[in-house]
This record gives C-alpha cells, structure tokens and sequence, in this order.
C-alpha cells in the first residue's frame, strides 16, 4: 500500500526568500503584503505538485537560547527580522491556519527541531518530504525523509547527497561539525573546508574516530572541545515533546483577512475547503 505524503516547510527560509522578490507590494494604508500574497500560493502549489499535506514551521524568537546555551556566539551574526517582513508573520499563519493547514510556531523552540522532530515522527507513517534551502537537513534523510529544493525544485536524497558531498546523511553532523558555519556561528575546525571533511570522514567514518585515530598531523589541527561544541550545535533535536494540531478549513475567514489586507486576487488563486 502506498504510504501518504507530507511536506514540512521552513517556514522563516520561506518567508525570507519571498521578501527578497515581493517586498515592494504593500496595501493601501501601507501593510506590507508581499509574502502574505505569495507564501499561500506558493504553499498549495507545491503540495499539490508532490501531492502532500502541508504543515507550516516558523522560528521561535528565543528558539536559539537552548544551543546559546551551549555557545555564547551561537547565531550571534544573525540581525533579526526586518519590521516590514516581521508584520506579517501573524497574518500569514492566520491565513495559513484558516486554509486548514498545521502551523508551529512557539517562541521558545527551534524551527530546525521542530521540523527534525515532525520529520522523525511522520516517517513510521508516512514519507516526508521537508521543504527548504537549509543544508543542515541533510542529516535527516532516510529512504522515508527527502529534501524539496524549492528554487531548482528538485527532491533530494540519500543518493543525491552521497554524489555531492562524498558522505551520507548519518555522517552529514560531522561534516557540518567539522566544517563549521560563519552564519550560523558554529566554529568547526579551522581551515577545514568542505573537501577536507568529507576526505576525513571518508577515511575515518565520525569525528569520535577521527580524533581517535587520525595522524598526529591531523590532531594538532583539531580543537577537540570546539569540535564537540560544534557537533551539539550542527546536530537537530528529532525528540520534542510536540503537541498534535488540529486543522479546520474557516472559508469565511480566509475571505476576511484577504479582504482586509487586500489580497482578493489572491483569493481566486487559493483552493479553500
């Protein structure tokens, strides 16, 4: 019997890569509208497409302090979100809910966790499918769990991963832990770039193993308690304690708030019920 699909967005990857292209459209008494317009669209589209059900993850604000924690630098280059995209954020998880589509959205807990966690539950039912352009995903994929590049709009798995960087997926924390990420402030090792981590772990399997068993070459290269602080960061949480959402279709609803912000073209373009 053929197993159901889900699709889990990034839902703050998303909305960033939408404000880059509709940030000029804004309602009469001046809204920004722009990813409030496209992200519904752009949601139905591609779960039609891979005809899956949609479920919508947003960043909580203080989602980072659990790896902060850990590491005081931990996403410190990070500026926040811009006002006129963080406006928006309510309005489209009210229009996404009332589509009838699971939203997570809670301030204290990582998006990457989140999604980690609904991917590791959905996957002993259904196949999934996590829709981003954050590499870090990588480490989930499984024969049951692929990646959706929404720019080349290609799905990406075990296969795919193992062509491009030379590991698979269960090696994809060392690689990052190894390599490091000046976005994300993740340290890494230093000057190991991404050909060097795969060629280590190609020949060394883990991080555990490669400090162990490396040439003394190799080890006075490796700070072994940032490379330990770097796999904690690099690694997603896949056991949250998640609540279980209802969805219900509120057609009147929908009209409502794109009415409101001034969204009716849109509502000729969305599938509502």
């Amino acid at each position: 019997m053929k197993r159901p699909r889900v699709i889990i967005f990034d839902g703050n990857n998303l909305m960033y890569r939408q404000h880059h292209f509709t940030k000029h459209l804004t309602s009469s008494f001046g809204h920004p509208t722009g990813v409030m317009s496209a992200l519904p669209k752009h949601v139905q589209e591609t779960a039609r497409k891979l005809k899956a059900t949609p479920i919508l993850v947003f960043d909580g604000a203080k989602g980072s302090l659990v790896r902060k924690r850990i590491y005081a630098n931990y996403k410190s280059n990070r500026n926040g979100m811009p006002e006129e995209l963080a406006v928006q954020l309510e309005p489209v998880k009210e229009i996404m809910k009332a589509l009838g589509v699971a939203v997570y959205h809670d301030k204290h807990l990582d998006a990457d966790d989140v999604i980690g966690t609904l991917a590791h539950n959905y996957c002993e039912t259904h196949n999934v499918i996590i829709s981003s352009l954050d590499k870090d995903f990588n480490q989930l994929v499984t024969s049951s769990i692929r990646i959706w590049n929404p720019q080349t709009r290609v799905l990406i798995g075990k296969v795919d991963i193992e062509k491009r960087y030379g590991i698979t997926p269960n090696q994809f924390v060392d690689y990052l832990a190894l390599v490091g990420d000046t976005v994300d402030g993740i340290p890494g090792v230093y000057k190991c770039g991404p050909v060097t981590a795969s060629e280590w772990l190609a020949e060394f399997g883990d991080c555990k193993t490669l400090v162990k068993n490396a040439p003394e070459k190799i080890k006075k290269r490796i700070d072994v308690a940032q490379l330990k602080i770097s796999y904690k960061l690099a690694k997603i949480n896949t056991t949250l304690d998640l609540p279980d959402i209802e969805t219900k279709v509120d057609a009147a609803k929908v009209k409502s708030l794109l009415k409101y912000y001034e969204l009716r073209q849109l509502l000729n373009m969305l599938i509502i019920g």
